[in-house]
């Protein structure tokens, strides 16, 4: 199995060395490679995400520091290049890519509150330049002040580009999709604090998150392999 991963040496007080690094074993053998060096100018950063296309190029979405900006990082050109996508916003993020190989960032307004609700937001190049849009019906309002309940936006695409969307806060696991040909909304876990899903053999969508028991105060790891009724049809992207 080839496996990609990144890592983030942020150390939160110590910025001496706050560069990305991607790890693969595509050729056979572990190869770690630095692609944004704080030490060469780009700004320090913290919680990269990525994606990789059907031609092994890589796409990242993460936050700049000092800036406070989502920058959005390729090489699908041949060379590693850079944009930022959202000034000011985006310190929680996540990326994919369609069913076309368009990347597609969810990332979080941070600390906005607009008409009881966290704004939250999706860009994409899509139409040949980036550009941003609201996503509507995404929080409870009862939660959405809190930043921390936006860490673990996640979305993916299916065949014909249906948009699968999960997302994880304190209060309960949530997922919305498409693939029926309307929004459907599902309640999955409740006192859910992370959530990464992926899709079996035959399409469907499996989910792990974290699950806080507070009988104990405890964690445990939490496996979703089917999907309760939907609560209603919901806005989506």
């Amino acid at each position: 199995m080839k496996v990609h991963t990144l890592v983030d040496t942020n150390r939160e007080a110590d910025t001496v060395e706050d560069n990305i690094y991607h790890a693969t074993n595509a050729s056979g053998s572990w190869v770690t490679t630095c692609i944004w060096d704080q030490n060469i100018g780009h700004p320090n950063t913290t919680k990269p995400s990525a994606a990789i296309d059907a031609s092994n190029h890589l796409h990242l979405s993460f936050w700049s520091v000092p800036t406070k900006n989502l920058t959005y990082l390729t090489n699908a050109s041949g060379s590693w290049t850079n944009v930022t996508i959202a000034e000011g916003k985006g310190t929680y993020n996540s990326i994919s890519l369609d069913s076309s190989g368009h990347p597609y960032v969810i990332y979080s307004e941070d600390g906005t509150v607009a008409n009881g609700a966290q704004m939250e937001y999706y860009a994409t190049n899509a139409s040949g330049s980036w550009a941003s849009r609201a996503i509507t019906d995404l929080c409870p309002s009862s939660v959405s002040s809190s930043l921390y309940m936006r860490e673990d936006l996640q979305l993916k695409f299916t065949t014909g580009n249906k948009r699968h969307l999960a997302w994880a806060h304190s209060i309960q696991l949530e997922y919305l999709t498409d693939s029926s040909g309307s929004w459907q909304k599902y309640l999955l876990a409740p006192s859910a604090y992370r959530v990464r899903f992926d899709f079996d053999s035959v399409g469907n969508p499996v989910f792990l998150t974290t699950k806080y028991n507070s009988a104990d105060n405890t964690f445990s790891l939490l496996h979703i392999s089917e999907l309760p009724a939907p609560t209603s049809e919901a806005s989506g992207l």
